[in-house]
């Protein structure tokens, strides 16, 4: 038996935070790099895998040259593409059509935006990316990615339906902690999922 820990650090505050921001990448503030630093201060990491986006990319590269720690980019770790809501604010759509924004909110594998990424797709990427994080070798491992993919990652984990994903509360810069216990089969049991703190 052996044992990952797996940290799932969502970026922080862009310049464009509150806007759908999916295939779009606005970069991080200097208040979102601050809230990702400070997420994983402290913390040993033998590993950090990363979504290629300047958001996620551009601090995953300091922090694992800063920590001397190998890193990996997955496009499959990439937030969901959102089609014709790319770039709006909330607010600007609820004006327009506030009830295809409550049905996305409600189940977006049924309602996703017009044009956007299907819902099957974004979920096989990111359920593909996690197999591949927890087969890993490393024992502690920093994955950097969105709020949608941890969201979901945390979903299939928890045991809740990935289409609930927006139920999960993934704030930006916010770290979530996930230990794996690898059997001798190769065999991957989550055990705990240890919320905010190792």
């Amino acid at each position: 038996m052996s044992d990952r820990r797996v940290g799932l650090l969502r970026h922080g505050i862009t310049r464009r935070s509150g806007c759908f921001c999916g295939s779009s990448d606005p970069e991080l503030s200097a208040a979102g790099w601050a809230q990702m630093e400070e997420a994983i201060s402290g913390y040993r990491w033998d590993l950090m895998v990363s979504s290629p986006f300047a958001r996620c990319r551009e601090f995953a590269t300091a922090a694992s040259r800063s920590r001397h720690v190998p890193l990996v980019l997955d496009a499959r770790l990439s937030e969901m593409a959102f089609g014709d809501w790319e770039g709006l604010e909330p607010s600007w759509i609820w004006e327009r059509d506030s009830g295809a924004l409550s049905r996305f909110w409600e189940d977006p594998s049924r309602h996703p935006p017009p044009r956007a990424e299907p819902f099957a797709q974004f979920l096989d990427r990111v359920q593909s990316a996690w197999r591949s994080v927890v087969s890993r070798s490393e024992q502690r491992i920093l994955v950097v990615s969105h709020g949608g993919p941890i969201r979901l990652i945390r979903a299939c984990v928890e045991g809740r339906r990935p289409e609930r994903l927006l139920e999960i509360d993934v704030p930006c810069g916010s770290l979530h902690w996930i230990e794996c216990c690898v059997g001798p089969t190769g065999r991957v049991n989550v055990t705990t999922d240890r919320g905010d703190s190792p």
